[in-house]
């Protein structure tokens, strides 16, 4: 039996598979801002499912014109979660030693080992970290550097916002 030939049929038939095809293309195109996970930080992922924290990764964060650096930013969104981060990143005591009225309360910086800060803020390993810290948003950044001379320019960076922001 045969069917006779049905330009509607047709042209819808090429309406909808050009339509699929143009999503396929865009989903390849986006695939790694839909599904970033294998391009987060450690941070990222020891902190991701902890209850409290909102964790944000940024692939190529622009410092300057001429250097990217990947950032972890952890932020508290209750009391006991800011008290982890604290406690991780060794912060009670610096925090406290703080005036409440002082600029400093606003950015904390300084550089950090990789890994777990806790246990590297106590054997004192070579830096690798830039971090910021605003007590007042409950915030920690980590400026994932990759050398010295990349540490020397976050560092300045932070230093910038710390004063004029």
């Amino acid at each position: 039996m045969t069917h006779p030939f049905n330009k509607k049929r047709f042209w819808l038939l090429i309406a909808i598979l050009a339509v699929v095809e143009a999503l396929a293309f865009f989903l390849v195109m986006q695939w790694k801002y839909f599904f970033p996970s294998h391009e987060v930080s450690e941070i990222y992922t020891s902190y991701e499912n902890v209850k409290g924290i909102d964790v944000s990764f940024i692939k190529d964060f622009q410092v300057n014109d001429t250097l990217f650096v990947d950032v972890t930013v952890l932020e508290a969104t209750t009391d006991s979660a800011w008290d982890e981060l604290k406690r991780d990143f060794v912060l009670t005591e610096a925090i406290n030693e703080c005036d409440d009225n002082t600029d400093i309360k606003r950015i904390m910086a300084w550089r950090a080992p990789k890994g777990k800060p806790a246990e590297h803020f106590k054997t004192k390993k070579p830096d690798d970290w830039g971090v910021a810290v605003i007590p007042s948003k409950k915030s920690v950044t980590i400026f994932h550097n990759k050398n010295e001379k990349e540490n020397d320019v976050v560092s300045y960076y932070i230093f910038q916002k710390m004063i004029f922001n």
